[in-house]
């Protein structure tokens, strides 16, 4: 179990980087309420993308 944990955590360290990096080239440094994306969970990201891809028609 500890093994797949691990390799999760890597995945989502990884995916999350690349959220990262998606987010900056749109200008997004930040959330809704004011947290910086940098603070934020893979799952949270994601979703910052995904409404921002929405928002921007992309």
């Amino acid at each position: 179990m500890g093994r797949l944990f691990n390799s999760m955590q890597r995945v989502y360290h990884h995916q999350s980087n690349h959220l990262l990096d998606e987010l900056g080239q749109a200008g997004i440094t930040e959330n809704n309420e004011g947290v910086s994306i940098h603070e934020l969970d893979y799952h949270q990201l994601r979703h910052l993308l995904a409404t921002t891809r929405i928002k921007k028609g992309l």
